[in-house]
């Protein structure tokens, strides 16, 4: 009866210690403990459109606030991905609605800590002197312009799957009903700055934000893009969450107070965003 009862009890806390281990694993893989970098100071993942101006901010804000800042530009989807594998971040940056919304299910940032910063355009660019600027001209409005590229068929466009101005691109064609015409002859880039990259140095027209487009002189706005109503392009910042450091998320927040202060606002404009 002895020997019965001890292998019960054997039997009973193997078990537990099994169902224990099961699960911490799952507890791991749904929620990655944040690795951490302090000696990097504060980290700030952000778009590649943003490369430019977010220099400047991060320069000002580490000056102010005598903090080092470091940054990783990408992709809003591949910075998305180094969030969820626990890579070491504190604020991450996107215009990217969806993505945003995936990050909050996953409880992966501080939804209290949401900001919005500044709102952007699509805008189509030729390079200077080229000849479509003339015949565009003749267009009056938006649709009778895209129709017409359309017919041309010579548009670089950023990639439609990973870029929000992409993405934004084919609903504001399929909305004309010009999609079916033009996917087939789109030539695809990784973003906006590549697509501009093309545009001006060498002859086909380009769909790029229009902060981009700002920064270059030897390409011309020859179509302003539509906006949509529910799918506007506005960049927002958020804290990343299980930051594992009180210090850290006060730096952070820090950071995104200062892109919604004075000095943030007249850089944000230089670069031709519009500030919120």
């Amino acid at each position: 009866m002895k020997l019965k009862k001890t292998l019960n009890i054997l039997i009973l806390l193997i078990f537990t210690g099994v169902l224990s281990a099961t699960l911490t694993t799952s507890d791991a893989k749904a929620k990655p403990k944040r690795k951490q970098a302090f000696d990097r100071g504060l980290i700030v993942y952000a778009p590649t459109s943003l490369t430019n101006v977010l220099h400047q901010i991060l320069k000002e804000f580490s000056i102010k606030e005598n903090i080092s800042v470091s940054s990783s530009f990408d992709s809003s989807l591949s910075l998305e991905e180094k969030v969820e594998e626990g890579l070491p971040v504190n604020v991450f940056i996107t215009e990217d609605n969806f993505i945003m919304k995936d990050l909050q299910q996953k409880g992966l940032i501080n939804v209290y800590s949401f900001s919005q910063i500044a709102s952007d355009k699509l805008v189509i660019v030729a390079p200077k002197g080229n000849y479509m600027i003339k015949k565009l001209a003749k267009y009056d409005t938006t649709k009778d312009k895209l129709r017409f590229i359309s017919e041309k068929r010579l548009l670089v466009v950023p990639d439609i799957q990973t870029e929000k101005s992409g993405k934004l691109t084919q609903k504001i064609f399929e909305e004309a009903g010009l999609w079916e015409k033009m996917k087939k002859s789109l030539i695809t880039v990784a973003n906006s700055r590549e697509a501009l990259y093309l545009a001006s140095n060498g002859e086909n027209l380009a769909v790029v934000y229009a902060s981009d487009a700002a920064s270059e002189s030897s390409v011309e706005v020859v179509v302003d893009m539509p906006e949509l109503f529910n799918d506007k392009i506005i960049y927002q910042a958020v804290i990343v969450a299980d930051l594992g450091n009180t210090g850290s998320n006060q730096d952070a927040q820090r950071f995104i107070d200062f892109l919604r202060s004075e000095t943030s606002k007249k850089i944000l404009k230089s670069h031709g965003l519009k500030p919120i």
